[in-house]
């Protein structure tokens, strides 16, 4: 588990960015939230659904 921690982390803060909206909601009144984007090579793929899972 140590080494997906790392995994993960390394994602986050090389190839993620934690996105926060300025606003509390959108112009339909709709709640916005903050996320988390990652962005990984295609050939690493096959392993983010089972990371879904932990």
């Amino acid at each position: 588990m140590d080494k997906f921690n790392d995994y993960l982390t390394g994602l986050i803060e090389a190839d993620g960015s934690i996105v926060c909206p300025k606003k509390d909601r959108f112009p339909s009144g709709k709640l916005t939230y903050p996320s988390i984007e990652l962005c990984f090579h295609s050939k690493d793929f096959p392993w983010w659904p089972k990371s879904n899972k932990l």
